[in-house]
């Protein structure tokens, strides 16, 4: 594991000592199409691309079909990412418990 992960990981276990309790105050609800729109329509105009090379433009002025798929994906990559870290937590926490 990298240094970084490890470091979040330990300050996750040190700072909660029942982690379920502690997930319970995030919000993993998927985002809704509204709130996609709000947040493209925040977007600003003729603003750079960033690393991923798509301009603001682009994205503000896609189809209905596009802004539906683009709102399954970062809602499939948001509960992917939670639940991820929410073993890794898991398994840090059984891992240091056991090599105590």
């Amino acid at each position: 594991m990298s240094r970084v992960l490890k470091r979040q990981l330990k300050r996750d276990r040190d700072t909660s000592e029942d982690l379920p309790e502690r997930l319970k105050g995030i919000s993993c609800s998927p985002f809704s199409m509204h709130e996609s729109n709000m947040a493209l329509n925040g977007l600003e105009d003729r603003e750079s691309s960033g690393v991923d090379n798509i301009h603001p433009e682009f994205v503000k002025h896609v189809g209905q079909t596009a802004k539906t798929n683009l709102l399954k994906f970062f809602n499939v990559v948001v509960v992917t990412i939670s639940l991820l870290r929410y073993i890794l937590i898991k398994l840090y926490n059984n891992y240091c418990v056991c090599a105590l």
